[in-house]
């Protein structure tokens, strides 16, 4: 049957519009306890002590972890730059994990990741990119030796054409982060039986979750289920891997229970990933007549405090769609990525694609008020 000109509707909508969606939080297998975060009120500080003594003394804790309890377990992203689970010596953004809690009931795991006392040493902070990048500035990653991640230079940089172009403009714009903030926190449910192992995950890829848990873990795959329910948004942000489900799983296999998280709304948003963060220098060279000669730009990516993969790719996605719409010549791109004491970042709707519409149309209008001519 043809699907051209037929009417088809949508099979998701009679449940969610009338309350019988499914979500992770709605799952709640016999047994199933739920873990907490710890998380950092620093954003950048050695960790001199955690006092777990009182937490795990309250009746329905079960347990209460930190890095020293899972060393064990690999950290997620770039080599020598990967997010651990828990915070492991060093905090470096507000909200990062640096313990977790397992109780009976969400409330008494909340009462008591309240009662760990985490003791910091303060260090110098920096909280964006011309902090990161000043003389000085506190080195979030020593195999760094700076905060520069990775700098693509230009390749040509048309100083010729700019200098023979008989008009030019150029712009300084900050495309600020932005939180994806779902209707649906992150959330997780890990069972990891006898049979293998069940991850209930609100997540956008299942079957790349899939084969990254069942690597992490070394299990087979086909011993390793990841299931996705109703997903109340995403919007790119839960595309990316984060400690919560790792978690969860290395918890439910050493308790031989079922273990879930569900984020707050005030945890969603500094511990999801965040969006855009960019600054552009963009220039832009054109004649008499508003004819466009040539472009410049250069893209400074924020990536927060750890730089995830996905996060790394957005300045390429930039920078290769810089032109638009509009016929340029020659057209000359450069990209750094920058980590800052900040929520990491990666994917948000468009990725990388909306930050270059934004930076050619706002060239664009300023080279049609340079030149009086309507955009």
């Amino acid at each position: 049957m043809s699907l051209i000109g037929a009417r088809v509707l949508r099979k998701e909508d009679p449940n969610l519009i009338t309350g019988r969606g499914q979500f992770v939080d709605d799952i709640t297998p016999a047994g199933t306890v739920v873990m907490a975060f710890v998380t950092s009120t620093e954003p950048h500080s050695r960790i001199v002590a955690i006092h777990t003594a009182e937490a795990l003394a309250l009746p329905g804790v079960l347990a209460v972890w930190t890095a020293a309890d899972i060393a064990g377990l690999s950290t997620l992203g770039l080599p020598g730059l990967g997010r651990p689970l828990l915070a492991t010596d060093v905090v470096r953004f507000v909200g990062e994990p640096v313990a977790v809690v397992v109780a009976e009931n969400r409330y008494l795991a909340a009462d008591a990741a309240q009662l760990v006392i985490v003791d910091y040493e303060s260090i110098a902070a920096a909280p964006s990119i011309s902090a990161a990048l000043a003389e000085g500035a506190p080195v979030l990653h020593s195999i760094l030796g700076g905060n520069t991640v990775f700098d693509q230079p230009f390749v040509d940089d048309l100083a010729t054409d700019f200098a023979a172009a008989p008009h030019t403009a150029s712009l300084h714009l900050i495309n600020n982060r932005c939180a994806a903030v779902p209707i649906e926190p992150n959330a997780c449910l890990a069972d990891w039986g006898p049979s293998g192992l069940t991850l209930w995950a609100t997540f956008q890829a299942p079957h790349h979750l899939r084969n990254t848990v069942a690597a992490y873990f070394g299990i087979p795959q086909d011993t390793t289920r990841v299931i996705t329910p109703d997903v109340g948004g995403g919007f790119g942000a839960k595309i990316n891997f984060v400690p919560e489900y790792f978690l969860a799983c290395a918890l439910s296999r050493k308790l031989s229970r079922p273990v879930k998280y569900t984020q707050t709304r005030s945890e969603c948003q500094v511990l999801m990933y965040h969006g855009r963060a960019q600054e552009q220098d963009v220039e832009v060279a054109y004649d008499d007549e508003g004819k466009l000669l040539a472009l410049r730009v250069r893209v400074t990516q924020d990536q927060g405090a750890y730089p995830d993969p996905t996060g790394m790719g957005l300045p390429v996605l930039t920078t290769a769609m810089a032109a638009g719409c509009y016929k340029i010549p020659k057209v000359a791109i450069s990209w750094r990525n920058v980590v800052t004491n900040t929520t990491p970042v990666a994917a948000y709707r468009g990725a990388g694609r909306p930050e270059a519409s934004y930076l050619i149309e706002r060239i664009i209008d300023l080279v049609a008020d340079q030149s009086g001519i309507d955009p």
